[in-house]
């Protein structure tokens, strides 16, 4: 976390970093905005739906990008978020990332 913030510092942002179970976490962080989300669950992780539901109830802002990483070659999401659409999917050898975004940007 040390070098995200030193990143985040170097670039004049701000960036709040939250080490802890996503779904419980996402009902306590209040009205804060945020623009992007960044989830890296367990490989053997098997609440990905309710992660997503998680950060679907989030203060998501206007362009808001969600990424959530997963083991290669699944398909760990199930439902549909209400303000979420999948985007596309970064690949990165045994590494997945799933993107998601809020359904009212359009991507060029």
């Amino acid at each position: 976390m040390e070098l995200i913030a030193k990143t985040a510092e170097a670039f004049g942002v701000t960036v709040a970093t939250v080490t802890a179970d996503a779904v419980v976490v996402a009902g306590r962080l209040g009205p804060r905005e945020c623009d992007y989300v960044y989830a890296d669950p367990p490989y053997e992780f098997g609440r990905y739906d309710e992660l997503l539901q998680s950060i679907d109830s989030l203060a998501l802002s206007e362009n808001a990008v969600v990424a959530v990483e997963h083991r290669r070659r699944t398909e760990p999401f199930t439902i549909e978020p209400q303000s979420l659409a999948f985007w596309r999917r970064a690949e990165y050898g045994e590494v997945w990332i799933s993107l998601f975004e809020r359904r009212a940007r359009a991507w060029q």
